[in-house]
C-alpha cells in the first residue's frame, strides 16, 4: 500500500506542471488536470494513493471534493493546497479529513515533507492493518494453496474448530482405556 498514484488538481498550469515534475523525478505515476469535473472523472475510472487539491476552482470548490472522498470506501489522502490560507480554513480542512493544508507558494521541501508524512501514514495504516489481521487470526498460520486438496484441509480445519470436543465422543479420552 505504497503510494504509486497521485493526482493534481489544480488550475495554475505553472504550479500543477512543477508539482507534476517534481513528483515525476520521485517516480510517481502523476496526473495533472485543472477542473474538478476531470478530477472526478479520473476519480471514477481509478483508485488513486494521493491526491493534491487546490481550493478555489473554476467550477467549483476543492474541499467540496474532500468531503466528497471521505464517503469512499477507498480513501486517498487529500493535501489542500490553498493561496488563501486561513485558520479556520485549516481546521475545517483537517476535520473534513485533509491529511495536509499546504499555503502557495510552497517549496519543493515542502512537498517532501508531505510526501515522506504521507509514505510514513501509509505504512503505518498497512502495519495496523496486518497486525490487526494477525489477532483475529488465532491460528498463528496461513494455509498457501487453491488445490482441491487444500481446500478440504481448509474445510476439515473449519469443521474441528466449530465443533472442538467433538460430537460424538468419540477419540475424546486422552489417557490409556478404562481400567
Amino acid at each position: 500500500m505504497p503510494i504509486e498514484k497521485i493526482l493534481i488538481l489544480e488550475d495554475n498550469e505553472i504550479i500543477r506542471r512543477s508539482l507534476e515534475a517534481q513528483l515525476h523525478k520521485r517516480r510517481f505515476d502523476v496526473v495533472g488536470v485543472s477542473t474538478l469535473a476531470s478530477a472526478q472523472e479520473h476519480l471514477a475510472k481509478d483508485t488513486w494513493d494521493l491526491i493534491f487539491v487546490d481550493v478555489r476552482l473554476p467550477d467549483g470548490e476543492g474541499t467540496d471534493l474532500l468531503r466528497e472522498l471521505q464517503n469512499r470506501p477507498v480513501r486517498p489522502l487529500v493535501v489542500i493546497m490553498t493561496g488563501h490560507a486561513s485558520v479556520e480554513s485549516a481546521v475545517a480542512c483537517m476535520r473534513d479529513g485533509a491529511f495536509d493544508y499546504l499555503i502557495k507558494p510552497f517549496s519543493a521541501d515542502q512537498i517532501d515533507i508531505t510526501l515522506k508524512k504521507a509514505e510514513d501514514f501509509t505504512q503505518l495504516i498497512k502495519v495496523n492493518h496486518y497486525l490487526s489481521h494477525e489477532e483475529a487470526e488465532e491460528t498463528g498460520y496461513e494455509l498457501l494453496g487453491r488445490s482441491s486438496a487444500m481446500q478440504g484441509l481448509r474445510n476439515l480445519i473449519r469443521k474441528v474448530e466449530s465443533n472442538p470436543k467433538g460430537g460424538t465422543n468419540a477419540g475424546n479420552r486422552l489417557g490409556p482405556g478404562p481400567p
